[in-house]
């Protein structure tokens, strides 16, 4: 159908698609962002100097490499380890979550959380949770969304609204820049459970928003003459 082509689309035409794809595929900029591991459980670790609580920990092998086996108690209504950042922080700006491998190795459906901490959290303040509940001999990812803290108080006073046009939310968000630990934990358990987790990582493409909350005078008014 291209014979009435000029010559020079007739010539590039001909050319196996090989030929002139790669060069555009090169080029392209890579679907998913690299994502970094936090925790390699392939190498020697010291386990006994990771804060636990009701929980025992022990490093199992794999087909590829090993993971970090945790056999949680129920003594305690939150047993869990503390998975410190190696060098007191990591920053996870460029990133939308935190997700690991786990498989349940106990007898029973249990569930297990990770949290990612700024400094001070405590559970309300400066975290992030997660979860996911497994049946026995079942594997899943634990996926950790980043709730970031606003850019800065607006100063707008607003009334009479059920939600709004910006985020004043301060409980249940962090700053990704300033990750300081990752807690692994049971929510108040009635038995034993057992997982096994690996792949500790940071994943997704953080894309800010276009642009600031916008100052009162810029603002207002933000409904018209119909509402």
């Amino acid at each position: 159908m291209f014979s009435n082509a000029p010559a020079s689309i007739r010539t590039h035409s001909s050319l196996r698609p090989s030929a002139w794809l790669a060069p555009l595929l090169l080029a392209l900029p890579s679907l998913t962002a690299a994502q970094p591991v936090l925790f390699d459980f392939d190498q020697e670790r010291d386990l006994t100097k990771i804060p636990a609580r009701d929980v025992q920990l022990s490093l199992v092998k794999q087909e590829k490499g090993s993971a970090l086996r945790l056999a949680f108690g129920h003594k305690q209504g939150w047993p869990g380890v503390d998975l410190a950042a190696p060098k007191g922080n990591w920053d996870l700006a460029k990133y939308e979550h935190v997700e690991l491998d786990v498989r349940n190795v106990g007898d029973t459906e249990a569930t297990l959380c990770c949290r990612v901490d700024n400094q001070g959290a405590d559970g309300v303040q400066n975290c992030n949770t997660g979860r996911v509940a497994l049946k026995p001999g079942e594997t899943g990812t634990l996926r950790v969304d980043f709730s970031r803290k606003s850019a800065g108080d607006p100063g707008l006073k607003l009334f009479g609204m059920r939600g709004y046009p910006f985020s004043q939310e301060t409980e249940r968000t962090i700053d990704p820049a300033k990750v300081t630990q990752l807690v692994l934990f049971a929510p108040q358990p009635k038995e034993d459970s057992a997982f096994e987790v690996d792949n500790l990582r940071a994943g997704g493409s953080y894309a800010p928003p276009p642009a600031d909350t916008p100052k009162p005078g810029e603002f207002f008014p933000f409904i018209d003459t119909f509402g």
